[in-house]
This record gives structure tokens, sequence and C-alpha cells, in this order.
């Protein structure tokens, strides 16, 4: 877990690790992801929405892997909000709702991956490997350069 502020100014996303935000209202799954992806990423937490509004007020985040349901805003909620104001973020939804997912997803306009629960860790690390390359290329194709700070607007 990183937590320590650090955000370097005009590094490419190629040349370090990338941000990854773990958002979910329970604790001993917000552990296990985060345990699975520490190793190749830089990883933040929080525990709700309205915390990770405030993760991403202040660290230039990749990629948000959210559960969908949590008190408050749910995870599509959340990652709809982030992608607004930054269209290049990824972000992977996990999820033990699968039904509501058909239906929400041939309305909802942004691009995110799914995860059911329960998930095999290798299905993670794969969701979030491809979801932070796309999202890579896309900024590399764009020329885009985000601000380090883009404040959602909830």
């Amino acid at each position: 877990m990183d937590n320590d502020g650090y955000r370097p100014s005009n590094v490419t996303l190629t040349n370090e690790r990338a941000r990854v935000l773990v958002v979910d209202d329970d604790a001993a799954a917000r552990l296990t992801m985060t345990e699975i992806l520490a190793d190749e990423f830089r990883v933040f937490t929080a525990a709700d929405a309205e915390r990770a509004f405030v993760v991403l007020s202040s660290e230039r985040i990749d990629l948000i892997c959210t559960d969908y349901q949590m008190p408050g805003q749910n995870g599509l909620d959340l990652l709809a909000v982030a992608t607004k104001a930054d269209p290049l973020i990824a972000g992977v939804l996990v999820t033990g709702h699968k039904e509501y997912l058909a239906r929400a997803r041939a309305t909802d306009s942004i691009d995110y991956q799914v995860l059911i629960k329960p998930f095999d860790p290798q299905q993670l690390l794969t969701l979030v490997r491809r979801a932070i390359n796309t999202a890579r290329l896309k900024r590399t194709l764009s020329g885009s350069q985000r601000s380090p700070n883009a404040t959602p607007r909830r």
C-alpha cells in the first residue's frame, strides 16, 4: 500500500508503476485485493466512494477497482464521476450482482471491466493489467496529459 503523497511530475505512465485505487466497504475484501495487486502496482485504498473522492483529489490514479454495492454511492456511480473528471482512467467493477449488470451495461456510457465474485486472484490481475494497458494506449494515442490532481465533481 502506498499513501506517501509522492506525485512525480511529467513522468510517463510506462516508466512507473501504475496507481490503483481499491474501493470496498468490506475491509477483508479490500485487504485481499490490495495484497493481490501490491506486488505489481502502487495501491491506494478507500472504504467508500466519499473516501475514494478524497484520494482521487490528491493522487493521480490510473485505475479504480471498486466493489459495486457499498453504502452511499455505489461503485458504478463512483466510476461515472471519476471518468467524467478523467475520461482515460480505467475501471474494474467487482460485483456479485451479475443479473443487475446486464441491465446496467445497456444504459451506462462508461467503459469498465467487470469481475464477478467470487473470483480467482489471477482473474483480478489479468483484468487490471488489461484495463491499465488499454488506458495507457488511449492516453498515448490521444496525447493527453492529465492533471495530477483532477478533482472529480460529484
